[in-house]
């Protein structure tokens, strides 16, 4: 998937990102329980939420066709185009969710977390598209290095904000660190965009990176609204420290769905987009699946038969659950690292209305699931639906890019 080096930085900046996480989260279990983990994911959807309208679209397409591009004024006007589309699109969210502050932390946490730090959550989620994007632009000039040392600084600051911050101000810290260093990068990127730069594009360009504004609306907004209602579905079913122990396992898997994810995003996702349209996509697509899907199975078996001394060691003794059920848990994210292989030759070749369908196959169509079997819900049957949203997820995604892949191999 990639020469060594690449690999090697690409699997840096994604343990730069578990490693602050889960130091954030091992601070939030000694200090206040598996409760405060459960609530602080909810905040993390809000921030996903904000950023994600902007990073699950325009984003992705920023990558793609800065990629593609060859001329560095071009691609200085896709990153102008982004931020312009990107900020606003995130400012709207953030407003919304600001307004509406009130009764969503009835609804998320039953009024556990205020309503002034739902809103604080939205804005750091708007100042994190700058960054965001910037991440996007040198992953599409191949500048991964550049990547490591930006998702490490802010990991830094945010997992000091949790340690030095007041054991009642913790999720406040963070939020914050995150803010600041957002707002830092933006100076930088401000700076850098003022600097003379040969000739654009025609706008064609700017015209194709739009176009993943749908995909962008559709996963940002539906993944983490659909994961909101679906910790607050086992909350209510359960309790907030047994929805709070699935976050754990969840966290935990992360470990393998987040590289997963890191590698399909900074080495597959580039050479999916030079290669769609040529006889080499295809065998390309092929070999991703093989490897993501073999190694991903590995690297969950192993943690499936460790999760025990796993969650004792991220978070501590009060977070267990049984064999049988995170085997469920597990087997899910094995599909939905399958689903992620189609869905990113899908971005690749530009399929935003079908990305957009499909996202209704994943956590929104588990959110449903919780919700029309709710009564009598208990953790393993959370499991059993989980498999069951990500394996059609999975069918769905694979035959729509192998049907486009067959038509595109015979015109």
């Amino acid at each position: 998937m990639g020469h060594p080096p690449r690999i090697a930085v690409a699997l840096a900046v994604v343990f730069a990102g578990l490693l602050g996480r889960a130091a954030i989260d091992k601070i939030l279990a000694l200090r206040a329980g598996p409760e405060s983990v459960a609530l602080w994911a909810q905040l993390q959807s809000i921030v996903d939420l904000v950023i994600g309208v902007t990073m699950a679209g325009v984003g992705q397409g920023l990558t793609v066709l800065v990629a593609q591009a060859t001329a560095e004024g071009v691609q200085r006007q896709l990153m102008r185009a982004a931020l312009a589309s990107g900020l606003a699109v995130s400012a709207v969210a953030a407003l919304v969710l600001a307004l509406g502050s009130g009764p969503l932390s009835t609804w998320v946490s039953a009024g556990v977390v205020a309503p002034g730090l739902i809103a604080f959550a939205a804005a750091a989620g708007c100042a994190a598209v700058v960054p965001g994007l910037l991440t996007a632009y040198w992953l599409g000039r191949a500048r991964r290095d550049r990547i490591l040392w930006l998702n490490t600084a802010t990991m830094l600051t945010m997992a000091g904000a949790a340690y030095f911050a007041a054991p009642d101000a913790i999720a406040q810290g963070v939020l914050a660190a995150q803010a600041v260093t957002a707002l830092v990068a933006s100076a930088g990127l401000y700076a850098w965009l003022r600097r003379p730069v040969g000739v654009g594009g025609t706008g064609a360009e700017v015209t194709r990176l739009r176009r993943y504004l749908v995909a962008g609306l559709s996963i940002g907004i539906l993944s983490p609204v659909a994961m909101l209602i679906a910790r607050s579905t086992l909350a209510g079913a359960l309790s907030w420290d047994e929805a709070g122990i699935v976050q754990a396992l969840w966290r935990s898997s992360e470990w393998v769905t987040a590289i997963a994810a890191g590698m399909l995003w900074m080495v597959a996702l580039p050479r999916f987009s030079a290669s769609w349209g040529s006889e080499r996509f295809v065998p390309e697509l092929a070999r991703v699946a093989s490897v993501a899907l073999s190694v991903s199975a590995l690297l969950l078996l192993l943690l499936w038969v460790n999760q025990a001394a796993v969650l004792e060691t991220l978070y501590d003794k009060r977070f267990t659950i049984p064999d049988r059920t995170a085997a469920l848990f597990l087997f899910g994210d094995w599909l939905r690292i399958g689903s992620w292989v189609f869905l990113y030759a899908l971005f690749a070749m530009q399929r935003s209305g079908s990305i957009a369908v499909g996202e209704l196959l994943s956590i929104p169509s588990y959110a449903v699931l919780l919700i029309s079997y709710r009564d009598g819900l208990g953790v393993e049957r959370a499991g059993l639906l989980y498999c069951v949203s990500y394996a059609a997820y999975f069918a769905f995604n694979a035959a729509t890019v192998l049907r486009a892949g067959s038509r595109s191999a015979g015109s």
